[in-house]
């Protein structure tokens, strides 16, 4: 616990402190803290924690000799003992919260909880104020104690595969293409994804991914799409960059859609061990596959700036998004406004959820007459985590489009359920 050792000055002062209060007739509590602190200083911890026990039995105040018993105990490997003595202190002692925070995190650490460790690390580093040492202490443990899919050194695979029903089948917004009322149909879809370092550490990395969605009584609207290509990301403590240059494709009712090629920039900033803010650009160069499509060639450019916040298994996206489109066909090229807020909520065992609330507003300027459409997505998801790299979805969602063309205008539920696999 070499962490710990370095507050042990910290400790000594304070023991210094409330020596130098307490009334000279504790010469008894007085002589027991300095033999503990001799046994310390020696590193043997198991006669020290039974003079510390006995300066405190005999009257000795403050928060140091909870403290001292606290190191005791971890370095004898009580570690239910110390997190009891460090929890004491943080509750009865403001001032003292911050470093016992810290040091409870080290308790769950050994003990195997890694998600309760980041909690007191994190807290430990909200409480620090001033405190510079202990704020990048507990700062760097925060990182070291993320879950083990946010290490980018390493592979990620992803499958997911649901199946439910549409009221009303419209194209997704891989297609960016509005439609009106299009029927109802039950429908099945699979999205598979790949990414991992081509480099070790800040590099390059191989990005992949690709969706289909099949329409069993409307299958006009089944999609397929394939994007590939590459990332350079580049990361310390506090910043983050990522550039990224990909291919895509997609087919719809089983004609070539269109093909792009996308050029992309993330900027983030860590603001805490907790927050973080992120702003997304991205260009794509749009060409359709098939004449029938033409309409669709052109750009289409989009800009984000992305709030987020997150606790152990608790998640909070806050996004504001502009978009503007240069196409061939008018009525496929809107500027839009973006506000998308997400919630999710997964503990390791039990039931979660997800809630995402989004509104986005589009116009399309070079029609006659101008078109305005207000389009409102809801969404609910239960999840279950089943194991350690499966997770069970149920899922609903509805959106409203109200446009200023009432032919565009339209509702749509969704249901389906599904599940995820992460490798």
């Amino acid at each position: 616990m070499h962490q710990i050792s370095r507050f042990k000055q910290l400790s000594i002062v304070i023991g210094l402190l409330v020596m130098a209060a307490a009334p000279v007739s504790a010469d008894e509590a007085a002589d027991a803290w300095s033999r503990g602190q001799q046994a310390f200083q020696e590193q043997d911890y198991l006669l020290a924690l039974s003079h510390f026990e006995k300066a405190r039995r005999a009257g000795q105040a403050g928060p140091a000799v909870h403290y001292n018993i606290g190191v005791c105990q971890y370095k004898l490997q009580n570690y239910l003992a110390a997190q009891e003595s460090f929890a004491l202190i943080s509750r009865q002692y403001p001032k003292m919260r911050s470093l016992s925070e810290y040091n409870l995190g080290l308790v769950a650490l050994k003990q195997s909880d890694r998600q309760r460790a980041r909690r007191h690390f994190r807290e430990s580093y909200r409480l620090s104020g001033d405190n510079e040492k202990l704020k990048i202490l507990s700062a760097t443990m925060v990182r070291r104690t993320r879950p083990p899919t946010t290490d980018s050194s390493k592979w990620v695979r992803l499958v997911s595969v649901r199946t439910g029903y549409d009221d009303n089948v419209s194209l997704q917004d891989v297609a960016a293409l509005a439609v009106g009322t299009s029927g109802e149909s039950p429908l099945a879809e699979v999205w598979a994804s790949i990414r991992g370092p081509i480099t070790g550490g800040n590099g390059f990395r191989f990005d992949a991914s690709a969706y289909l969605i099949r329409y069993f009584d409307n299958d006009a609207f089944d999609q397929n799409a394939a994007r590939l290509g590459g990332l350079y990301e580049w990361r310390d403590a506090n910043w983050r960059v990522r550039l990224g240059v990909h291919g895509s494709t997609t087919t719809l009712g089983g004609d070539g859609y269109d093909r792009s090629t996308n050029l992309s920039a993330i900027l983030g900033r860590s603001l805490s061990s907790s927050t973080s803010i992120e702003i997304r650009l991205r260009h794509d160069e749009i060409s359709a596959v098939d004449a029938i499509f033409a309409g669709v060639d052109g750009s289409r450019e989009r800009a984000e700036l992305r709030y987020r916040w997150f606790l152990d298994d608790r998640r909070l996206n806050l996004t504001l998004g502009i978009e503007t489109n240069d196409r061939f066909d008018q009525s496929v090229s809107p500027r839009r406004n973006r506000l998308r807020l997400d919630y999710r909520y997964t503990p390791r065992i039990g039931w979660g959820f997800e809630f995402a609330a989004e509104f986005r507003a589009s116009k399309y300027d070079d029609l006659v007459p101008i078109r305005d459409e207000d389009l409102t997505k809801l969404k609910l998801a239960l999840l279950k985590n089943l194991g350690t790299n499966w997770q069970l979805i149920a899922r609903y969602e509805f959106s409203n489009n109200e446009s200023s063309d009432p032919s565009f205008s339209y509702t749509r539920n969704q249901i389906s359920f599904g599940v995820l696999r992460i490798y």
